[in-house]
């Protein structure tokens, strides 16, 4: 008898509060947990120094927004190579203003012909 996975895709999300302070400490972790997750995501990531972390988690792909008008915020989400992925900001973005400040992303994963 064939063997079936327990899940489709694994996520890992983590309030990292400054990836700028903390992407040392989310290395570490992960590579304590022993697992490869599928999807990274990473919330209040802050604005300081965020294009430097593009390559901290080799076989990812970097995609963040940051916060308009303060440094403190964003979001963040590394996505495994192995995927077929692609952006769907047109289609479902949530535009920020001056009275709901948000930030998205929005991904569309394809892995094994299910997205």
């Amino acid at each position: 008898m064939a063997s079936q996975s327990i899940s489709d895709i694994s996520v890992f999300h983590l309030n990292i509060r400054s990836l700028d302070a903390n992407h040392r400490g989310l290395c570490q972790y992960l590579e304590l947990l022993s697992s490869d997750f599928d999807i990274i995501v990473l919330s209040e990531i802050w604005s300081y120094n965020v294009e430097y972390y593009h390559n901290i988690l080799p076989g990812y792909t970097f995609y963040f927004e940051l916060p308009n008008g303060t440094n403190i915020g964003g979001i963040g989400m590394y996505i495994a190579n192995t995927f077929i992925y692609n952006e769907q900001e047109v289609q479902y973005k949530i535009e920020s203003n001056d009275l709901v400040k948000t930030e998205n992303i929005w991904i569309e994963v394809l892995k094994n012909k299910a997205n």
